[in-house]
């Protein structure tokens, strides 16, 4: 549940409303995403939906802005809008609550919702089913468009058709595609960074100066209190910890992942040594049953609206 202001343009103490984000998962979809995580060696214990002692996300499987240069790189398409080492943390001009490389991200992945012409597909088949947060994303997008609003619908027409979409179904889910960023992104560290940048132009960028939220399989299912009372991390491991068994199977132990239940070793499905894998552990233990999550009906979760608004006078 998130909370929106019913009148973000009004100087007067706004008016809140419980919006209850629908979780509308098909059968099909469902199914097919369970497919792609067991083929690409993500896992999660005990009840994922609400409660999890552990999950487990090979890096490969993790999905941000480079993961989309890299695959604009390979594909023959029209996508009007270009992100670089220029100007990928810099603000879309007629988007100002989006910086180029949201905006290039949310594109995309409603491009491969679409098209289906992704390895990703089923990951962001289940992604575009879940609308928390697309309202304030839709307020936000809707308040910033201003007197630039004829650019904005050109270049959200030329996204569509790139996508071979119907324009109101493809800006329902970019809404929901900007939602699940701002609401599942985890931003990952330099070590996670580095291997996303072959095969993209920002190579005279420093991996430690990009800012890069990225998407993880049943990590990002996992909703994290925002009142200060964390009890979840997301970690990297690096391929190196995956060279010796023994290390590994103490590294699970820590981690609370069953070994056995998992097949890591060099050569596996679910693990590209080299790159590693994002674990969820709990700054306390999590007991068998624990909720990770707790609702706090405040302003404090107002998160995909306060971000995409941009901190505007009177919002």
């Amino acid at each position: 549940r998130v909370v929106f202001t019913e009148n973000r343009d009004s100087n007067k103490k706004p008016q809140l409303r419980k919006e209850i984000g629908t979780w509308l998962y098909k059968k099909e979809t469902v199914e097919r995403f369970q497919l792609w995580c067991k083929q690409n060696g993500v896992r999660a214990f005990n009840n994922v939906r609400i409660t999890s002692s552990a999950a487990f996300a090979p890096h490969r499987s993790c999905f941000n802005f480079l993961v989309a240069v890299q695959e604009m790189f390979s594909t023959q398409h029209n996508f009007p809008v270009s992100v670089n080492w220029m100007n990928h943390n810099v603000r879309v001009p007629y988007l100002l609550g989006a910086s180029h490389s949201e905006l290039a991200m949310a594109g995309w992945m409603v491009r491969i919702h679409s098209l289906e012409d992704s390895r990703f597909t089923p990951y962001m088949k289940w992604l575009m089913e879940d609308t928390r947060g697309r309202d304030g994303v839709s307020q936000g997008i809707s308040k910033e468009r201003g007197e630039e609003t004829s650019y904005v619908d050109q270049m959200f027409s030329e996204m569509a058709t790139d996508a071979c979409e119907d324009p109101e179904v493809w800006l329902e889910h970019l809404f929901r595609s900007f939602a699940a960023i701002h609401l599942r992104g985890v931003v990952i560290e330099t070590a996670a960074i580095e291997p996303l940048l072959d095969g993209t132009d920002f190579f005279k960028t420093k991996a430690k100066e990009i800012y890069c939220q990225t998407l993880m399989p049943l990590i990002d299912a996992v909703p994290q209190v925002e009142n200060g009372l964390h009890n979840v991390l997301v970690d990297y491991y690096p391929g190196g910890v995956c060279s010796d068994e023994s290390k590994l199977k103490h590294l699970c132990y820590d981690l609370r992942i069953p070994f056995d239940e998992l097949d890591l070793l060099p050569g596996s499905p679910a693990m590209i040594p080299q790159r590693g894998f994002f674990a969820l552990r709990a700054i306390t233990r999590i007991q068998e049953g624990d909720y990770l999550y707790e609702e706090v009906a405040t302003a404090n979760m107002i998160e995909a609206t306060r971000l995409m608004q941009n901190d505007y006078f009177g919002a």
